[in-house]
């Protein structure tokens, strides 16, 4: 677990030891004060640029740090050599370091950073799994010449494995049960936004089992009965009360016009003799005490057709959850055949696959070892978007003698759609 939580930390001063959870406000400087630290650390504890892993959750943020570091070096070694900048931060904070350990020594160890300022690791975690994957083949049982595909590719992989399912499984669906459940949201892009997001870890309705004939013929007759038996209650019961509403609305306008309450929910309704609607109010407003009053020889029935309304869309919704189901089931299985014939991976295959190397049956320590002699300090930038398996991988490797920084923006999670968890920021705040 981390060791300081800093809530308004200044990057000048915030000790450079163990590990640290800081939590930032967006727009307050957070790549500056990342560089800066960074800068600190090259200074003041004598580490490599070239051992100093940060890591981010974007392409474009990659790029802004990479740029601000390789900046932050280059001003503060002019600063060394007694030149003039535009940052009084970085000045404060060279000159400073000069008095303690002399010109000569800061200079040295800045002119060090800059000749390997291509050596940075700034990375994407994919970009951070994907080069550990390929450094260390053996050790994280990577597949020997594994092609890594883009998200896009993945994408495609996916929408044509589901569009075969949906072809075979859902438009060979009784007509009349597929109209049912076409009015109930089984719309195609629906259920494969919902397979998506499995894909991506959020759960489903429900993870109840399956019917073993679900969707088969015998299934579909005994469903379409069902909903017809029901159908004709619910018809029944609503003629009844219409029935009922048409011969006493003679005797009911003054009871619901008497008060304003009642006025306002039926009046309307009843002068346009839309019963439905009637109905529906009735059934909405059931609890309400001059409801009960006006109404109580129809209340029962009107709340029986509301029950039998509400159980089948909650019926309904099920099915379409596990058609969902279902669908996750079969395109995994397409997708896992199409990654064994053309031997490729995912992103989130890389992720696996190093998490498995460094967390299973202790990990590969090997591996654990080559990585924690590899670097001495770590950023971790947008934790927030980090899932339990990132958040796992991070601690392992790195939370044993070695400067950590978890950076924390709370308001500005980017991949809610995907893995990332913000009870994992919970977790490493041990709250």
């Amino acid at each position: 677990m981390p060791q300081h939580i800093n809530h308004n930390f200044d990057a000048t001063i915030v000790p450079l030891e163990g590990s640290n959870l800081i939590e930032a406000s967006a727009g307050t400087g957070k790549t500056y004060s990342i560089a800066l630290l960074t800068l600190r650390l090259i200074i003041e504890k004598d580490i490599p640029i070239e051992k100093i892993l940060m890591v981010t959750f974007t392409k474009a943020a990659v790029a802004e740090l990479e740029i601000r570091v390789r900046s932050f070096v280059r001003l503060a070694l002019k600063v060394s050599r007694d030149q003039q900048i535009n940052d009084d931060t970085i000045t404060s904070m060279v000159q400073s370091q000069i008095q303690i350990q002399g010109k000569e020594e800061v200079a040295k160890k800045l002119e060090n950073a800059q000749l390997f300022l291509d050596e940075t690791s700034v990375l994407t975690i994919h970009s951070f799994c994907q080069r550990t994957l390929s450094e260390f083949s053996f050790e994280t049982s990577q597949i020997f010449g594994a092609e890594t595909i883009t998200p896009d590719e993945f994408n495609q992989i996916t929408e044509d494995a589901f569009n075969k399912f949906w072809r075979e499984r859902i438009t060979t669906i009784k007509t009349e049960l597929l109209e049912l459940m076409l009015a109930s949201e089984l719309k195609h892009e629906e259920v494969l936004k919902l397979v998506k997001q499995a894909f991506g870890g959020k759960m489903l309705v429900t993870n109840l089992p399956i019917p073993n004939n679900f969707l088969d013929l015998s299934y579909q007759e005994n469903l379409l009965q069902e909903v017809i038996d029901e159908k004709d209650e619910i018809r029944t019961k609503t003629n009844n009360v219409i029935d009922y509403l048409i011969a006493n609305k003679a005797n009911l306008m003054p009871e619901i016009t008497r008060t304003e309450n009642p006025r306002k929910a039926f009046e309307r309704s009843f002068n346009e003799d839309n019963w439905y609607a009637v109905i529906a109010t009735i059934y909405e407003k059931n609890a309400v005490g001059y409801v009960g009053k006006i109404f109580k020889d129809i209340l029962e029935d009107v709340k029986q057709i509301g029950s039998f309304r509400k159980e089948q869309k909650r019926k309904f919704d099920l099915i379409v959850n596990n058609i969902a189901v279902e669908a996750i089931h079969e395109v995994q299985a397409a997708i896992l055949k199409v990654k064994s014939n053309r031997g490729i991976i995912t992103f989130d295959d890389m992720i696996e696959l190093l998490h498995k190397a460094v967390m299973i049956g202790g990990g590969n320590q090997k591996l654990i070892d080559a990585l924690q002699k590899k670097y001495d300090a770590i950023f971790i930038d947008e934790f927030q978007d980090t899932d339990k398996a990132q958040y796992a991988i991070f601690e392992k490797l790195f939370n044993h003698d070695k400067i950590l920084f978890y950076i924390v923006v709370l308001k500005n999670s980017i991949y809610e759609f995907k893995k990332a968890d913000i009870f994992t920021f919970f977790i490493a705040k041990n709250i």
